[in-house]
């Protein structure tokens, strides 16, 4: 797991150096996990703070029983649960937001408010968000898993499942400013869209 949150912690700040965190930021990660994305991220740019926002108490619960299993010190590490709407922090008061393989669980008008919420909070900091591209859809047919019309299916019947949300560069080159975003980037790399965003 560290392997894989140094890899997406890489592809965030590679293909968007100018958004990297600095030592003196308040950070935030929207859906943590178990933290091991926000443990890169200190090894990484050891910023002043970082706060984990997630729907799951439950899962806040995990992450910190593993943080303290594997001896972290996350004396600089704070979790915090919210409705998944509105982000629990006063307008500009965080200089930097991040997200990887999380909102792609989350239906779009959510994510779109997100979006807009990430804007307000930003104290003219960056967003990078990682989200998944309408090619991951071939990807998706191919595995082991239910194929994509068997998703739809579950769907409208109203079957709990693995649901995935995709997006288009064009769609959040157009979307973003809409919510207020500045000097978007977009980058399209294999199956996935990397985008950072000023606030």
């Amino acid at each position: 797991m560290h392997a894989r949150a140094d890899s997406y912690v890489k592809n965030l700040y590679t293909l968007h150096p100018r958004a990297a965190p600095k030592a003196t930021d308040v950070v935030m990660e929207i859906g943590p996990g178990v933290g091991y994305i926000m443990q890169a991220v200190f090894r990484r740019y050891n910023p002043a703070q970082i706060i984990g926002l997630d729907v799951a108490p439950a899962m806040i619960e995990h992450a910190k029983a593993r943080l303290d299993r594997d001896g972290v010190d996350s004396s600089r590490m704070q979790f915090q649960s919210y409705d998944g709407i509105t982000i629990p922090a006063a307008d500009h008061s965080i200089d930097h937001i991040f997200s990887v393989a999380c909102l792609q669980h989350v239906p779009k008008m959510y994510v779109y408010h997100l979006l807009s919420e990430m804007v307000r909070v930003l104290r003219n900091g960056f967003a990078v968000i990682h989200l998944l591209a309408f090619c991951h859809i071939t990807q998706h047919n191919s595995g082991p898993g239910p194929t994509f019309l068997q998703e739809i299916q579950s769907q409208l019947n109203g079957i709990e499942g693995h649901w995935l949300h995709y997006y288009s560069k064009d769609e959040l080159l157009h979307v973003l400013p809409a919510v207020g975003a500045k000097e978007v980037q977009v980058v399209e790399l294999d199956t996935s869209l990397w985008t950072s965003f000023r606030g």
